[in-house]
């Protein structure tokens, strides 16, 4: 698999391991593994595509061809442990920022983007800051401190409230308007205009939610069980730290950062030529690799500006109504 620089052959045997069931069949373990992320990869992602990966994959190495029908590798699929998948997934995490150059850090700090709905860095709107107070480090930039509230909040445990210190040392500031709080309080090191510049990549989580529901399909789930749905996820979730691992290689290797590397066509590119990954070995398997993620570094992310567009589909629907119900139950 082209992907052993960060997703290491240990990783694959637990999963082997763990993986209950049937082994002498054609859907052995590692092939099922290597087929689900395969297909999570392709462009439109359906069963029978996989089972045909499977089919080029036997036939390229003089096996006997295995049957497209799609039920034996579906029954494979959900033999495959969940636990051992989801923990896969935070180990590449970790291999892949453990492996990340020092340049691409911001202040020697590993910045990690979460949903705004879930974590908020503006200061809230009932609390009133008063920059009379406190330390001063400059103009509308000072430290004080944040006392721990009396009562405990409905949203906050019993447990974690009573852990919550007295008072916190927190810096505020205001750039352009607007208030910015943060525990950086080294002013000449982290100047409040870097930070400030910082806290609009936040934006950046939103473009990467929008990668993995449009560019990897993750929007509509294709499994029909909630065990299975949590599967898909997390091989869904695996695969795309796969691809952002060759992203980092092919950034490396272009002398960028993996910011200015179009994800849409790195998924693009690997996909593409997942057949040729499976009939390939040794050099020849380098050499297509190598080629690959120098069209990745090739293609920068789009930045050109577009005028402001209606939030409307352009594609009138169907004259026809919706489906309520299952499909057997329709009486043609």
């Amino acid at each position: 698999m082209p992907f052993k620089d960060f997703f290491p052959t240990e990783a694959i045997a637990e999963i082997i391991a763990h993986t209950r069931g049937r082994r002498g069949s054609v859907f052995t373990p590692l092939v099922t593994l290597k087929t689900f992320i395969f297909q999570v990869l392709s462009n439109d992602g359906p069963c029978q595509r996989a089972v045909g990966y499977v089919l080029a994959e036997r036939l390229s190495q003089g096996q006997p061809a295995n049957s497209v029908n799609t039920g034996p590798y579906c029954k494979a699929r959900s033999r495959l442990p969940l636990r051992a998948i989801r923990q896969a997934v935070k180990n590449v995490g970790m291999r892949l920022h453990q492996q990340m150059p020092k340049a691409w850090l911001w202040q020697d700090y590993r910045v990690v983007l979460l949903d705004g709905t879930t974590l908020l860095m503006q200061n809230h709107a009932q609390k009133k800051t008063d920059f009379r107070r406190g330390k001063k480090l400059g103009q509308r930039d000072h430290v004080v401190a944040w006392q721990k509230p009396k009562r405990k909040p409905v949203w906050l445990s019993g447990q974690a409230y009573a852990e919550l210190p007295q008072e916190i040392g927190v810096r505020e500031f205001a750039v352009a308007g607007r208030v910015y709080i943060t525990t950086l309080a080294a002013d000449k090191t982290c100047p409040k205009q870097e930070l400030a510049a910082l806290y609009q990549s936040r934006w950046k989580i939103e473009l990467d939610f929008r990668t993995l529901k449009t560019h990897m399909g993750m929007d509509m789930l294709r499994c029909k069980t909630a065990e299975m749905v949590k599967k898909e996820i997390a091989v869904n979730l695996l695969a795309y730290h796969l691809i952002r691992g060759n992203m980092a290689q092919a950034a490396i290797l272009g002398n960028k950062i993996p910011r200015q590397i179009s994800f849409r066509s790195a998924v693009q590119f690997i996909s593409e030529i997942t057949t040729d990954f499976l009939k390939r070995n040794g050099k020849t398997l380098q050499s297509l690799l190598l080629g690959i993620l120098k069209a990745i570094a090739s293609v920068p992310i789009g930045r050109q500006k577009r005028k402001r567009q209606p939030r409307a589909v352009k594609r009138r629907p169907k004259a026809y109504p919706l489906l309520t119900v299952p499909r057997y139950e329709i009486v043609v």
